[in-house]
């Protein structure tokens, strides 16, 4: 992680690295702490401490982390891995999208028979493959 963390450092592309989970607020933060990821991360965003209906596929998230770090969409990418919920609204607000696909069996991965509008521009297999020049494989 910390090759990944140097290579998308604020100054070195002029970007930031933020966590946006719908996992339950005070568990996520503690798995953070335990680890001592908290760091790593510019923003983090857990959708239970947000207002009203925010977690994924809401936009709400999304729209947050794009205002915290100034971006327009097509500036930024989100990298995640269930396409029944992470990519519809990062997608549909303009983001780039990468999917980690581990290839584990279903239930520990997600299926795959998700409309277009649900998957990702881009599947890689790990975060380094996401730290590459061409990570989004987009046209920036």
């Amino acid at each position: 992680m910390l090759t990944w963390r140097r290579r998308w450092r604020p100054g070195a592309r002029g970007c930031g690295l933020g966590l946006i989970t719908d996992g339950v607020s005070c568990v996520q933060h503690a798995k953070l702490d335990g680890l001592g990821l908290r760091a790593g991360f510019d923003l983090v965003l857990c959708t239970d401490d947000l207002p009203g209906a925010a977690r994924k596929p809401a936009p709400l998230a999304f729209q947050l982390a794009l205002a915290h770090f100034g971006c327009a969409p097509e500036q930024a990418v989100y990298i995640g891995d269930d396409p029944s919920k992470d990519f519809l609204a990062p997608r549909a607000l303009g983001m780039r999208t990468l999917r980690i696909d581990r290839h584990l069996p279903w239930p520990l991965q997600s299926r795959r028979d998700f409309p277009d509008s649900h998957q990702a521009h881009r599947t890689i297999e790990s975060l380094a493959e996401a730290a590459a020049p061409d990570a989004s494989g987009l046209a920036a």
